[in-house]
């Protein structure tokens, strides 16, 4: 577990006492790498996409006062990138006919 506090703590420049866990993801293996899904991904993967600024991530789980839920609409969900090879993750999980991603954190969840 500390290896991936780690990882998420290095990626977002903080140190991992600063992350707000416990953080919780769907459970997955990435057919590519075989590395399984962690929260990561999910902060790789917005940042990449420019859809999240690390900044902003960074600030949301780091900040005690801080919360963000994202509500999954009808487009059932998002893909998900393997934060070592970069493959799709989440393509063969299925719900409602969409690509399906969960995960959350004790300042952020995504459902």
């Amino acid at each position: 577990m500390i290896g991936l506090f780690r990882k998420l703590a290095d990626y977002l420049q903080v140190s991992p006492s600063a992350l707000r866990g416990p953080f919780h993801v769907v459970d997955h293996t990435c057919s590519s790498c075989a590395r399984t899904t962690t929260f990561l991904d999910f902060v790789k993967t917005a940042v990449d996409a420019q859809v999240h600024g690390r900044d902003t991530l960074r600030s949301v789980l780091t900040d005690a006062e801080a919360s963000w839920v994202t509500v999954r609409g009808r487009d059932g969900g998002r893909p998900v990138m393997c934060a070592d090879c970069g493959d799709v993750l989440l393509g063969a999980l299925k719900c409602g006919g969409g690509e399906y991603s969960e995960y959350s954190s004790a300042t952020y969840a995504y459902a």
